[in-house]
Formats: structure tokens, sequence, C-alpha cells
């Protein structure tokens, strides 16, 4: 395992652990309520996290279809996410995809790893490795504002434990 995967997957395994403390007594109405017209929900922030992962594992060698594959055709935004899966199920899916994530992020092959692909992230390596890292770092913005939105609901901060 090359150190950069080592750290994209010690950044993952925590950024896995703090998204569920984040949900941490957080019920439906608050999942789903947004605190302004300009701010996503947590739910729909955490679909959209999910979907990166499932992107992130394609490009490691898993093909698994994301479950919200269909409503992510339709719902671009917070203002068309209108029927969201419970938040139960989200996480049951990210606690699962995470492990199969790392397994093959620790597999993964170096060589094929400096391939260079199409995807246009905002960073200057264009390599699968790239796409991971950028990812990764994709994963940990995301994670912020889940633990901002569960203060501005008033819970208690996220733990890190």
């Amino acid at each position: 395992m090359t150190s950069e995967i080592k750290v994209i997957c010690n950044t993952l395994k925590v950024n896995t652990r703090l998204c569920i403390n984040c949900f941490k007594d957080v019920d439906e109405n608050i999942a789903q309520k947004r605190i302004s017209d300009s701010v996503n929900s947590m739910s729909f922030i955490l679909v959209h996290m999910l979907d990166a992962r499932y992107f992130m594992a394609r490009i490691a060698g898993v093909h698994l279809t994301n479950p919200y594959k269909e409503l992510l055709k339709t719902v671009k935004n917070n203002d068309e996410y209108l029927s969201p899966p419970p938040i139960k199920e989200i996480l049951d899916y990210w606690k699962e995809l995470s492990e199969l994530l790392e397994e093959a992020l620790k597999n993964s092959d170096e060589s094929e790893l400096m391939k260079e692909t199409k995807f246009n992230f905002p960073n200057d390596d264009k390599t699968k490795l790239g796409n991971l890292i950028f990812l990764t770092e994709h994963d940990s913005y995301h994670l912020g504002q889940l633990g901002l939105l569960r203060k501005l609901h008033g819970l208690e901060s996220m733990s890190y434990s």
C-alpha cells in the first residue's frame, strides 16, 4: 500500500466514524430540516457524500450500484429532495460501503491508480489516485458541514470518540 493510499484510508476511516457521530440524536425531522433556503439538510449532504463514496469505490475497483442512483438522477439540489430516504437506512449503506471501500483501497494496484482519468476535478492530478485524494478532501469538507449543522440545530458538538 502506498503512503498516499494509507493516508486516504486513515482519513476515510476517521471520517466514517465521525459522520456516524454527526447523526447521534438526529431524528428525521432534524435530518430533513434546512436552517435556511440556501443551506442543505443533513440528509441531503449525507446522500451526496454517500454518492461520492460509491464513485470512489468504482475508482478503486468495487462496482456497486448506489441504491439512491435513481433518486439522484432527478434530484440535483435540496429543493428537489422531496422524498428523502430514512437516515438510518442511509447510514447503514454508509457503514457497509465504507468497509468495502477501505478494503478495496488497501488492495489497490499502484500502477492502476496512476492511470489518467477523464474526470475534471478541481485539482492538478488527473490520475485515479488524484481523484481519490480530491474525493477524500470532499468527504472531509462535507463532514465539517454536518458537524456545524449539528450545532445550528441545537445539538452538542460532534464527538471524536
